[in-house]
């Protein structure tokens, strides 16, 4: 796998010149393309990056252009650690993945990429990244006769946009998605989550595992997912925290503790299982496919995760969750859909990690994270345990205030 800091070192030094020569010699071109073209959309390009994340929240925009263009072909571009998203999904056509799993296996797998999609003739390219040259180019180098993109303040990336949406870092990156598909007539502002769909024998396979583990068909399941993947671990709330929290999750309301992750991400969760009551916990990590992942969270009661991609699955799945924000903020990122709660003191420093400064902080001291308490948690946890999930739209940003 690229290292992400080189990805995005490359993207910087050598993107953002390639983006500004390549937008200005395209610039006579754009100008030739008539301002309004009625005729139908019959191909179109869609692109996003990096963010499994980011790929769950887009869901219900793609759902959307598929329903407002129903006879259009619709191409999902994005990397190959994206798979499993769109896979079974009936809104896309199909998915092209670059493979990032070295640097000449990217320049290769781009190059056929390029080729391939060249030959599509795109009407429409959409580009949902919020700072990404690469995506930027990508989208030049596609053919497509239109392009939109977000223009985000300081990134050098409009230039290759023959339609250019401005960046606005106050709404939920949801709406910030609507803002990109609106150049095409869509607009899904307040659409409902889209489920994941699931692999015949998914839901089988779970129960299985389940039984396995010894959880019983009445017990309360509570999901936990303490890691954040690569990019910038001090999103993490501490391990010991998740333990205490497990622990007496089990111990005051009979509930077992399901520990999701990556295979990477093991020896974190054992450092929790470590920490609590032999029996009551059990760790999934590395023992199911994404969509397996996202039948477990459809099993479970509530689901508690830091700043991540699972924490959006969770909440398309219609599972309540907790979500433990600081480097980044929920007013972004947050769950959008669903009985959920954040945990976000909105310290002077947070957010640090922006879409202006590509997601990287030179933080080594996550004071946001450690100023969420076991006992913040605790208190929101008796109250959804206490209350019957309405499946509602609106998320509440619980200890927000509390700084």
């Amino acid at each position: 796998m690229i290292r992400l800091w080189l990805m995005k070192k490359l993207d910087y030094f050598v993107g953002i010149p390639l983006c500004f020569l390549l937008g200005t010699a395209g610039r006579l071109w754009s100008r030739m393309v008539a301002a309004e073209d009625e005729r139908e959309i019959e191909r179109i390009l869609l692109i996003k990056s990096w963010g499994i994340g980011n790929l769950i929240i887009l869901q219900p925009v793609v759902h959307g252009i598929r329903e407002r263009h129903p006879k259009a072909r619709i191409v999902f571009l994005t990397l190959s650690p994206n798979r499993g998203v769109f896979d079974r999904s009936p809104d896309v056509d199909e998915a092209v993945y670059l493979d990032v799993s070295g640097v000449l296996r990217f320049f290769a797998s781009a190059v056929r990429t390029i080729r391939r999609i060249r030959g599509q003739s795109f009407d429409w390219v959409l580009d949902f990244d919020q700072f990404s040259r690469t995506t930027a180019l990508l989208a030049w180098l596609s053919g497509g006769r239109r392009r939109a993109g977000l223009d985000t303040a300081g990134q050098g990336r409009g230039f290759v946009y023959t339609h250019r949406i401005p960046y606005n870092d106050h709404q939920h990156t949801y709406h910030t998605f609507n803002d990109v598909a609106r150049m095409i007539g869509v607009d899904c502002r307040d659409a409902p989550a889209v489920p994941m769909r699931l692999a015949p024998g998914d839901e089988e396979r779970v129960e299985r595992l389940l039984r396995d583990w010894g959880v019983e068909g009445g017990d309360p399941i509570v999901g936990i997912h303490p890691g954040s993947g690569e990019n910038f671990p001090q999103r993490r709330w501490p391990i010991d925290r998740f333990a205490e929290v497990g622990a007496r999750l089990h111990r005051e309301h009979g509930a077992r503790i399901v520990f999701t992750g990556t295979p990477a991400e093991r020896g974190l969760i054992s450092n929790a299982l470590a920490r609590m009551p032999a029996g009551s916990a059990v760790d999934a990590s590395g023992s199911l496919t994404f969509s397996q992942l996202a039948a477990l969270m459809r099993r479970c009661t509530v689901f508690l995760s830091n700043d991540t991609a699972p924490i959006h699955l969770a909440a398309a799945m219609g599972t309540p969750c907790m979500g433990f924000y600081g480097p980044n903020t929920p007013v972004l990122y947050g769950p959008r859909v669903g009985p959920n709660r954040v945990f976000y003191k909105s310290l002077p420093c947070s957010p640090c990690i922006t879409n202006f400064n590509a997601k990287s902080s030179s933080c080594n001291d996550p004071v946001c994270m450690k100023r969420i308490t076991v006992e913040d948690v605790m208190g929101e946890m008796a109250r959804m345990f206490g209350q019957t999930p309405d499946r509602g739209e609106n998320a509440e940003y619980a200890g927000a205030q509390n700084a």
